[in-house]
């Protein structure tokens, strides 16, 4: 039932943040078994850093279509918490 619920991406799946004058792209995407789990390789990504920079609203997209604004309010401080021993800010 999830399958028919939530189906399968038709393509590649970007999610945008925009806010202080920065924009961070992550490509995301599912495994091959499905499901609703969406995941996204930071190893060289900029999201980390973009989120330990601002702390205000970002403007959010996927595939480049607007999808409102997200709050990062203590975003940084998460990013930082969970990602402290394998990623360098």
């Amino acid at each position: 039932m999830e399958k028919e619920r939530f189906g399968r991406a038709a393509g590649p799946v970007v999610v945008g943040l925009e806010a202080g004058g920065q924009r961070v792209l992550l490509p995301i995407s599912q495994p091959a078994s499905g499901g609703t789990l969406w995941y996204g390789d930071l190893r060289n990504s900029a999201l980390p850093k973009f989120l330990v920079a601002n702390s205000g609203n970002a403007k959010l997209t996927i595939n480049q279509g607007l999808q409102g604004q997200l709050s990062l309010q203590g975003a940084g401080a998460a990013a930082k918490g969970a990602l402290s021993g394998c990623y360098r800010f």
